[in-house]
């Protein structure tokens, strides 16, 4: 009987260690995968500005694909394609997704 209980203690000792470690290591991919994608738009954004094209505060995500600056943008998570509509805000220097 005490061994049946030690067992089972280890068991969920092991699983209170291993289950929020691979939450956090997730969350962690996760946000990185943002933050690439976050990068790579902003960075067609400025290109497209520093060639004059993109001249307003905000650039449709639209436009960078029209001036190929930019294929298809993709959630990096999900893999669903992000509206056309989303914007480079260069007041804020940010990604904002419609």
């Amino acid at each position: 009987m005490l061994k049946k209980i030690n067992i089972l203690l280890f068991i969920i000792a092991i699983l209170l260690i291993v289950i929020p470690t691979f939450y956090e290591v997730k969350k962690e991919y996760n946000e990185k995968l943002w933050y690439v994608l976050d990068k790579k738009v902003l960075e067609a954004a400025n290109k497209c500005r520093n060639e004059n094209k993109c001249l307003e505060d905000k650039v449709l995500i639209s436009t960078l694909i029209y001036n190929g600056y930019l294929t298809d943008v993709v959630n990096p998570i999900t893999k669903e394609i992000i509206s056309t509509n989303s914007y480079v805000d260069y007041n804020t220097n940010t990604f904002v997704i419609v």
